[in-house]
């Protein structure tokens, strides 16, 4: 795993900076996303990394990087989202609400998603991320496919060709806090 953070902190320099001004004010935060799942292994190279953060976080970073957030609205999502050194390569993202057939599930990172978050230390750095349980899950509630310049159906599937293992037991809480169908996250993966 640190080879590849290697390989995201060359492709997007930013990121050393960012995470040392988080840890150096003791903010709580994880890696998701597409970067997520390259640290664990997926074969694509991310096009960004997302930094998710509890929502009562979000002005304290904002604070500390003297910038403001917007929120990005689509019929598919509303996250509140701020970039710290000002492109969208590193982005700050809280908030995030999915709207899916009708249902809205507001994906704050609960204390199942923080205490389940996995760290790496690269140069004297601490970088967390979140499970790849929780990475997984939101791909499949967001389920966009190439149409929307996405891949995260076609992501989910080939992380879990290389490690069908996963946690079912943090699936099934998660489903549950979601209010996720029970056979939701097989399902949507068929």
């Amino acid at each position: 795993m640190k080879d590849r953070l290697n390989n995201l902190l060359a492709k997007f320099p930013l990121l050393l900076s960012t995470a040392q001004k988080l840890n150096e004010n003791d903010l709580i935060w994880m890696i998701g996303g597409s970067a997520c799942l390259y640290l664990y292994g997926n074969g694509r190279m991310p096009g960004d990394i997302d930094i998710y953060l509890p929502a009562a976080q979000h002005e304290l970073a904002n604070e500390i990087f003297g910038i403001e957030s917007y929120v990005y609205r689509s019929p598919l999502e509303n996250v509140k989202n701020s970039n710290p050194n000002g492109d969208h390569s590193i982005q700050l993202t809280s908030e995030l609400e999915i709207t899916k057939n009708g249902n809205i599930y507001y994906l704050e990172p609960t204390g199942l998603v923080l205490d389940s978050r996995k760290v790496i230390e690269v140069q004297d750095e601490n970088f967390y991320f979140i499970s790849v349980e929780e990475a997984l899950l939101i791909k499949a509630i967001l389920g966009r496919g190439a149409d929307m310049g996405k891949q995260d159906i076609q992501d989910a599937k080939d992380f879990l060709k290389m490690y069908p293992k996963i946690n079912s037991d943090y699936i099934q809480k998660r489903q549950k806090e979601l209010a996720l169908p029970s056979d939701f996250f097989n399902a949507i993966l068929k």
